[in-house]
């Protein structure tokens, strides 16, 4: 059999019953996010657009397509949700309302490949290791026993504790530890040094990410994320409004903010998402928090 009947008989000897409870409890935990970041992302920017396009579309397109894909914008819209090369690339470079639609839009495809070939409609079974498949043109040879994958990986994945790409959490968290107990003020920073692990240093750290202006830039440059952190004590919603985003003392203080990635600390990822934050104060005082 080819990797996608193998999967398809995996996916059909599959049931709830299959799932342990520590699997349920989370995916339940999920889908209460999913529902709440859902609904509080409704008047976003971004939102407007796929509403009106659902709108047009009634009556012309299945209810359930149109619900998937607007819905999954909505929740990507609030980034509280769960995180292949074409994605990844709308999450680099200048950032786009895009960022926040393809990975929903991907979901919206899926959804309706299933819903046809349910109809009969069939699809090409070499898409893994045929010519021209995902192992050919994008990530190489690679070995799968679907079989053994089983239902357990939600028990692996993260909610997200503030409002910012995943692997900024640990970073924003070890920032929020320091500013009471050390009664930092962004007014008192010199500077701030993040060594950080290179997964997180190329998504959110490197390349020019002192250039921000808008919610999508702010969400994925970890220099803004730290200094509203330090500012605000928290990274939540209203700190990517572009009323504050844009105010002097958020872009005056992530011009500071210095991040590095760190060889010792990328070797630890991904069962921690390591790192050391230290926070110049000036006359010599440093405050430093290594962070996991």
């Amino acid at each position: 059999m080819t990797l996608v009947e193998q999967l398809a008989a995996s996916v059909m000897g599959s049931s709830y019953d299959n799932l342990s409870l520590a699997a349920r409890d989370q995916l339940k935990i999920r889908i209460l996010d999913s529902l709440g970041c859902a609904i509080a992302a409704l008047n976003g920017e971004s939102i407007r657009a796929p509403a009106h396009c659902c709108k047009t579309l009634r009556g012309l397109a299945p209810c359930a397509l149109r619900r998937s894909a607007f819905n999954g914008w909505r929740r990507r819209n609030l980034w509280y949700g769960r995180e292949s090369t074409a994605l990844r690339a709308t999450r680099t470079g200048m950032l786009s309302h895009w960022k926040e639609l393809a990975y929903p839009n991907t979901a919206f495809g899926a959804t309706h490949a299933a819903f046809l070939a349910g109809r009969g409609i069939i699809g090409p079974l070499e898409v893994f290791e045929g010519n021209k498949g995902f192992m050919d043109a994008i990530v190489g040879h690679f070995d799968i026993d679907w079989s053994k994958e089983g239902l357990e990986r939600v028990t692996r994945t993260i909610v997200k504790k503030y409002n910012a790409e995943i692997q900024s959490q640990s970073a924003i968290e070890g920032t929020q530890e320091l500013k009471p107990e050390h009664h930092v003020a962004g007014h008192d920073v010199e500077r701030i040094d993040i060594e950080i692990f290179d997964v997180a240093h190329n998504i959110i750290g490197g390349g020019d990410k002192t250039i921000v202006r808008t919610k999508e830039q702010a969400g994925h440059g970890l220099r803004c994320m730290v200094a509203t952190a330090i500012l605000d004590g928290q990274v939540m919603p209203e700190q990517y409004l572009p009323e504050r985003i844009q105010r002097s003392d958020v872009q005056n203080l992530l011009q500071k903010v210095v991040v590095r990635a760190s060889s010792a600390y990328s070797l630890k990822f991904s069962n921690t998402m390591p790192g050391r934050i230290m926070v110049h104060l000036g006359q010599h005082w440093n405050k430093w928090r290594k962070i996991e």
